[in-house]
């Protein structure tokens, strides 16, 4: 694994696993209200993600933009549960270095992941939460290169399949729910060996049916 993306991961793992041992550790006391039945909701939400790149010929112009999410879920008890769903990122930009032309670099995801979801406050209908999360994501991406006036060059387009992973925070009341969290999909190719990173901000209202 290239070793920025390797200190990348390990930035995010941390808090994710310091998270965890928090919530196993507060679901040793006893619970104050009932569970939650098992269920499933629908989940919709905006974010904001940044994008990391292991190519050094290129020069992020704009490495930041807007994303949007939606999915369904499946919660088996307050503690676990699974989601799917799709995230569409905006396009981000760079200047390449070697050309002295520019590149356009756009992708969406297909995301499966298990959920461990660990009650910090527990009343009669109302729970908040931490969680953790992870799984895969199958992605698809395309990048557009323009020479200096300009004009389209290349366009690759991409599919794969890699990891992703989470942690946030939710509040939840009987029928709907708050989720602010940060996720990373890894592993997002470009033309050659260019792979990025997309690491994103969001928050979600969930709809519980």
């Amino acid at each position: 694994m290239n070793k920025p993306y390797a200190r990348g991961l390990g930035r995010m793992l941390y808090p994710a696993m310091v998270i965890a041992g928090i919530g196993l550790f507060s679901t040793v006391a006893p619970a104050s209200a009932a569970e939650f039945e098992p269920g499933f909701y629908l989940s919709f939400g905006l974010g904001q993600f940044n994008e990391d790149s292991n190519n050094t010929n290129i020069t992020a112009a704009r490495s930041s933009n807007t994303s949007h999410r939606y999915g369904v879920g499946y919660m088996f008890n307050d503690y676990l549960g699974v989601e799917g769903g799709y995230v569409a990122f905006r396009p981000v930009d760079f200047n390449n270095n070697v050309t002295g032309g520019t590149q356009s670099f756009k992708a969406h995801t297909e995301y499966v992941s298990a959920i461990g979801q660990f009650p910090i406050s527990k009343k009669e209908q109302e729970m908040v939460s931490l969680y953790a999360e992870g799984g895969f994501h199958r992605w698809g991406a395309e990048e557009r290169n323009y020479n200096s006036s300009k004009v389209t060059t290349t366009i690759t387009q991409k599919t794969g399949t890699k990891s992703s992973l989470g942690y946030g925070a939710l509040i939840r009341g009987k029928n709907a729910a708050f989720r602010a969290g940060y996720d990373k999909y890894l592993g997002i190719a470009g033309s050659g060996t260019t792979e990025h990173d997309f690491s994103m901000y969001h928050i979600d209202f969930l709809l519980y049916l």
